[in-house]
């Protein structure tokens, strides 16, 4: 049976402050010497910049590291967790963890938020014009259930704009309930509270007004100003 490893916490920890690149590389050699088949590297404060994934990312792969053999795990705490996937990306990664609606966190870093939303990478990457194989509305359908029910919030920025277009409008606009105040062969009226609906009945004559139907128009009219 394969095994994935993961390292935590590789750009900061919260106990500890900064984390050196010799740290990380010590811990990504044991977990490979241990058999995993891949290590996934965790940014799980969510503090890290692009800048800080090409560097930790040039170091590994200076150190013998093979770039087949890494994973990128993001948290979002401070918005560059899908920055970093293509900074990633550009170095030639192709796994990335991510979370629908943006789930997740760490009980033992207060503040961090969850890891990229699985819609925005999706969406990015769709937008890009790479197939992923991921239905990306059905995607979206799932952070809204999870979101329903678990009521933890959807933290997707791409999924919360694309749930608005998904979901069916309600319309704002009440509706009118007409009744009739006029009904002749030539014209009729339809009252609706303070609003009035004209509708000229002689498409023979071009609907053209006669003397009978402006008298008729006008009293309604005039009885809707009193």
């Amino acid at each position: 049976m394969q095994a994935r490893g993961y390292v935590s916490c590789i750009f900061a920890c919260p106990f500890d402050g900064r984390v050196a690149h010799e740290s990380v590389l010590k811990c990504v050699n044991r977990l490979l010497e241990a058999g995993c088949y891949e290590v996934s590297l965790g940014d799980t404060t969510g503090v890290g910049c692009p800048s800080d994934v090409n560097s930790l990312l040039d170091y590994l792969v200076q150190h013998g590291v093979p770039i087949e053999r890494l994973a990128r795990h993001f948290h979002d705490t401070y918005g560059q967790a899908l920055a970093n996937v293509w900074a990633a990306m550009g170095k030639g990664l192709s796994a990335f963890d991510s979370s629908v609606a943006g789930l997740g966190g760490c009980p033992y870093a207060p503040g961090a938020k969850g890891n990229l939303a699985s819609e925005d990478l999706v969406y990015s990457l769709h937008m890009a014009g790479m197939a992923t194989g991921v239905d990306y509305d059905a995607l979206v359908e799932v952070g809204r259930f999870m979101d329903t029910n678990l009521g933890l919030g959807n933290h997707s920025r791409a999924g919360t704009v694309s749930l608005s277009r998904l979901a069916p409008k309600a319309s704002s606009v009440k509706r009118l309930h007409w009744s009739a105040d006029l009904l002749t062969d030539e014209l009729e009226i339809h009252r609706s509270g303070r609003n009035l609906r004209i509708t000229l009945n002689r498409p023979k004559n071009g609907n053209a007004l006669t003397r009978q139907m402006i008298t008729a128009i006008n009293s309604c009219l005039r009885i809707q100003r009193e």
